[in-house]
């Protein structure tokens, strides 16, 4: 075969047409489009399994932080909360952690699930004062103080302090501050000791200041009768040894009175 015939044959092998009813171009464009879509399609996908892994990072990161949080909470002596207060009156406790079943008889997801079995713990006295404390949060500039309060604890009252942080205001008018409870139980108990012991004091400085009072009185009265006796027999006496004896004893007697006057002031003094 000479070269002549073998490029002939050779350009009638190449020279192939696709017909099938769809132009080449077109089989051509939407392999293009499939290929281009299955690429976008795997670049989404390692995205969003990239944001999976990342995600799941951050929660495990949440968890073992929250974890942490609650270890340290449990050991702390106290409980911490996160409330939140609307103007109506409506409050939720978003949040509790600590040894809140020493406390307040309840555990922390009770407290969370069932609030006013919380409120309905509280001393009747002291929850008007909390539901004020947290009226006051709303105003425009608070101030937060820390207030004690009672609860009834396995049939006893207990007390507990609470603070809390400035308020987080909200475009629905409500607020969210962060605070702490503490057992003050000791510290009333001890105060109220030391108020009965005052008490005790004072009371017994009163019966002692009143009978220095009395026993000077009772005593001064006829140490005035005395001395008018004696001043009478020095003047009716006409013996000098004799009228000697009773000048002395007119001082003595005299410098007594002076003792038991200075006495009576002292008492007096110190009863007012």
């Amino acid at each position: 075969i000479t070269a002549g015939e073998r490029k002939q044959i050779r350009g009638n092998w190449l020279d192939v047409q696709y017909y099938f009813g769809v132009p080449l171009n077109r089989v051509l464009i939407g392999i293009s489009l499939g290929l281009g879509l299955y690429c976008a399609i795997a670049i989404v996908h390692l995205r969003l399994r990239r944001a999976m892994h990342a995600l799941q990072r951050a929660e495990a990161h949440s968890r073992t932080l929250q974890e942490r949080l609650g270890d340290i909470c449990t050991t702390l002596p106290g409980a911490f909360y996160q409330i939140r207060y609307w103007p109506d009156g409506k409050r939720q406790l978003e949040y509790v952690a600590g040894d809140t079943t020493s406390l307040v008889g309840m555990t922390p997801a009770q407290i969370m699930e069932d609030e006013p079995a919380l409120f309905a713990r509280i001393h009747p006295d002291d929850q008007s004062l909390l539901a004020e404390r947290w009226h006051a949060a709303m105003m425009p500039a608070p101030t937060m103080h820390a207030l004690d309060f009672r609860v009834m604890v396995n049939d006893a009252w207990r007390w507990l302090r609470t603070d809390g942080s400035q308020p987080r205001r909200f475009d629905d008018g409500s607020a969210q501050w962060v605070g702490y409870w503490v057992d003050t139980t000791a510290l009333h108990t001890q105060q109220e000791e030391l108020l009965q012991a005052k008490q005790r004091a004072e009371k017994a400085v009163a019966s002692k200041s009143m009978f220095f009072a009395m026993m000077s009185h009772e005593i001064r009265t006829p140490m005035v009768g005395v001395l008018g006796l004696i001043e009478l027999l020095k003047r009716k006496s006409s013996d000098s040894d004799q009228a000697h004896l009773l000048g002395v004893s007119h001082d003595a007697a005299k410098s007594l009175l002076t003792i038991l006057d200075d006495i009576l002031d002292y008492s007096r003094m110190e009863s007012e």
